[in-house]
């Protein structure tokens, strides 16, 4: 939810001169795409929401599956490889540090205002470390290696 939130809705504020403007992620990318910047706009989306939503996605899928003992398969172990090969690319909150630094030198410049974006972004962030904090992947990987399929 938080992920759809912050793509879609406005992210930033910037008004000037009585002259104000609303973006979103998907503009930025979408105008990095228009500008032949198409390599980095596509990298962009991918490292912050891309890469996240389908890690998040596997980590759900394994982890309700071992809730609900639903038995353990080949398919739970790759999703679980892979949630944990797509963690040092998920990068949303590189992105957050990216953008803060960014709004701090454009503030002297015009008026700015954080979008519900930007606070959903900031949720994903916070839920992404949660996830990372309270689950232990010894335990999950313990739990998919000694249970049969």
């Amino acid at each position: 939810m938080f992920l759809i939130l912050s793509l879609t809705l406005p992210f930033l504020s910037l008004s000037r001169g009585g002259l104000s403007s609303d973006i979103s992620v998907l503009d930025a990318v979408f105008a990095l795409w228009r500008n032949d910047m198409r390599w980095l706009g596509s990298l962009s989306i991918a490292l912050v929401a891309l890469v996240p939503l389908t890690r998040l996605l596997l980590l759900v899928f394994v982890l309700t599956r071992l809730r609900f003992r639903m038995g353990v398969n080949h398919y739970m172990r790759v999703a679980m490889r892979w949630s944990e090969r797509l963690e040092p690319w998920a990068m949303a909150e590189i992105f957050m540090i990216g953008v803060v630094v960014s709004l701090v030198k454009i503030s002297t410049l015009a008026n700015l205002s954080a979008g519900l974006a930007f606070w959903s972004l900031i949720g994903l962030i916070v839920a992404t470390v949660l996830v990372s904090l309270f689950y232990c992947r010894d335990t999950v990987w313990r739990l998919l290696t000694t249970r049969s399929a």
